[in-house]
């Protein structure tokens, strides 16, 4: 009895991947169970694929919605370093930067920057250096004009990072709370991202802010 009933089991097992799209036949090797209809074979068949099914379409808006408050512009998971405009290439090609052929190396990956992010908004975060006023005449207006200085290694030496971030109005007082030494959060337009080899390698960014409304 104990033996009939195992085959019976493993008859059912068989049959959840033997369903053949004839409703007539039904092959379970060797096994002719009259009981195991197709529409029954395919109850078997659908219930873990429903299930499955179903718990993908519960968790899928949960990481959406993680993934677009990470990348949303002026959230704080959204901020990048300055430097993450390089994350992408490989450090066997950052190592050209020092090689014979760094100023080839260097506008090679200065377009591929470029193609990436001028004239896009972005939202990064860096350490202050300088603060001053700076002249808009073109707008008729005084502002202001932050230096963010950086470096890191890549590829077995150091990459300068240079930023300059010009903020044409401040209406919610932003400007005051911002302090050299400390790090601040700015989202704006990028308008300049390249590398310069004539020196030590260093990665230029320039932003432009017209209205100062992200900091941290």
């Amino acid at each position: 009895m104990k033996s009939k009933i195992n085959r019976k089991i493993c008859d059912v097992m068989r049959a959840k991947f033997l369903f053949y799209r004839t409703r007539k036949e039904i092959i379970l090797h060797n096994y002719t169970l009259e009981s195991l209809t197709p529409n029954r074979v395919l109850q078997y068949t659908m219930k873990p694929l429903i299930f499955f099914s179903l718990l993908i379409m519960a968790l899928t808006p949960m990481f959406l919605n993680d993934a677009r408050a990470q990348n949303a512009p002026g959230a704080p998971g959204g901020a990048r370093a300055f430097k993450d405009l390089l994350k992408d290439i490989p450090a066997k090609d950052i190592l050209k930067l020092w090689g014979t052929k760094k100023v080839e190396t260097s506008m090679a990956m200065s377009e591929q920057i470029k193609a990436r992010e001028i004239g896009k908004e972005g939202t990064f975060r860096g350490k202050v250096q300088t603060i001053e006023s700076w002249p808009y005449p073109a707008l008729s207006i005084v502002g202001w004009r932050i230096g963010i200085e950086d470096s890191f290694k890549r590829g077995g030496d150091v990459i300068i990072v240079s930023t300059l971030v010009y903020i044409h109005t401040d209406p919610n007082g932003v400007m005051p709370k911002i302090k050299e030494g400390k790090e601040v959060t700015i989202t704006g337009k990028v308008t300049r991202a390249d590398l310069t080899v004539t020196g030590a390698p260093k990665l230029n960014i320039d932003m432009t802010v017209p209205v100062m409304t992200v900091q941290k």
